[in-house]
């Protein structure tokens, strides 16, 4: 008789993992929402508090005082998520550092820093969604993905969002990024290849020579 409730299919027990979460305008929105120069006036944070469910009427302390009080982006989304809710999710990058804003850390339903991206957010195993489906049950998944989408989308109908072919050209920066990972991962195949015919490289199991050597080059391109 509860087959077709569409809180209970939120989880799915096939891949143990969320089959619905935040897409389209929500999770662009929720992204931009996050970055670090997004800052509300009390006009606006009071008008965007109209719109998380449940609210109990208390506006949080404002992230800057003077000259004029201030409130981030993190600040309003952590309105919605719940407070049973902690995660953190770290990354590979040796320049790794909150101030960047890479990874993510959430305590006690409080965004601290990294951006909500469709891993975090999305039909993701181990995001909110799914931490809050195990912590507050159906219900409580429910209730983080309408407050998402309902204080999300009011702030990006006052903010906006447009994309042009402008914004797809890769600045000097980036390019330079992309291009020292490829000679990084090029680096790395000349030294497989150096080892492999110097017969120094080791099978993997269940593979011989050859096939570890094609595995490893192609996880090192790809």
């Amino acid at each position: 008789k509860e087959l077709c409730l569409v809180p209970l299919n939120i989880v799915s027990p096939q891949k143990n993992g969320p089959l619905m979460g935040i897409v389209q305008d929500s999770l662009a929105g929720a992204y931009k929402l996050c970055r670090r120069d997004v800052f509300l006036t009390k006009e606006q944070i009071m008008n965007c508090m109209l719109w998380v469910p449940n609210w109990d009427g208390v506006i949080p302390q404002p992230a800057i005082y003077k000259p004029r009080p201030r409130w981030t982006g993190k600040q309003l989304i952590s309105m919605v998520i719940p407070k049973e809710v902690s995660l953190f999710n770290g990354t590979d990058s040796k320049e790794s550092a909150p101030l960047k804003d890479e990874g993510l850390l959430i305590q006690a339903g409080q965004l601290m820093y990294g951006l909500l991206t469709k891993k975090s957010v999305g039909a993701a195993a181990g995001g909110i969604v799914h931490i809050s489906y195990n912590e507050l049950g159906p219900e409580g998944a429910m209730a983080f993905l309408n407050g998402v989408q309902q204080v999300v989308t009011y702030w990006l109908l006052n903010n906006g969002h447009s994309i042009g072919i402008g914004d797809t050209i890769p600045d000097a920066a980036t390019i330079a990024k992309v291009q020292a990972h490829i000679d990084e991962e090029k680096a790395e195949v000349a030294r497989l290849t150096a080892m492999a015919t110097a017969n120094e490289l080791e099978a993997l199991p269940g593979m011989n020579v050859r096939a570890t050597f094609e595995n490893k080059v192609s996880m090192a391109l790809n």
